[in-house]
C-alpha cells in the first residue's frame, strides 16, 4: 500500500513538473512577444518624435 502511494506521488510530481514546464514555456513565449511589441513600439515612437 505504501509503495503504491509512493509511486502515485512520484507520478503526480512528474505530471506537475511537466505542467509547470509547459506553463513557463508558454509564458516565456508571451513574454518574448510582449518584449518584441514593446521594442517595436519604442522604435515607432522614436521615429515619430
Amino acid at each position: 500500500m505504501l509503495l503504491l502511494q509512493c509511486s502515485a506521488n512520484a507520478a503526480n510530481t512528474r505530471h506537475w513538473q511537466f505542467g509547470f514546464r509547459q506553463y513557463t514555456r508558454k509564458n516565456g513565449f508571451f513574454l518574448a512577444v510582449q518584449q518584441k511589441i514593446r521594442k517595436d513600439f519604442v522604435r515607432l515612437a522614436l521615429l515619430i518624435s
